[in-house]
């Protein structure tokens, strides 16, 4: 299977933008959550 950069390039462009996002929200921002779990919750947005 060939790999295609332009899909690879705009999934961790996804990533990026959600994981700022989610990093920054004051929801998720409180020391309840720990950083794997905001992490994960990027990726599983991203992929989605």
């Amino acid at each position: 299977m060939p790999v295609n950069f332009d899909t690879i390039e705009g999934f961790f462009l996804v990533l990026t933008r959600l994981s700022v996002l989610v990093f920054m929200l004051p929801f998720f921002n409180t020391r309840v959550f720990p950083a794997l779990v905001k992490a994960g919750f990027s990726l599983l947005l991203a992929i989605i």
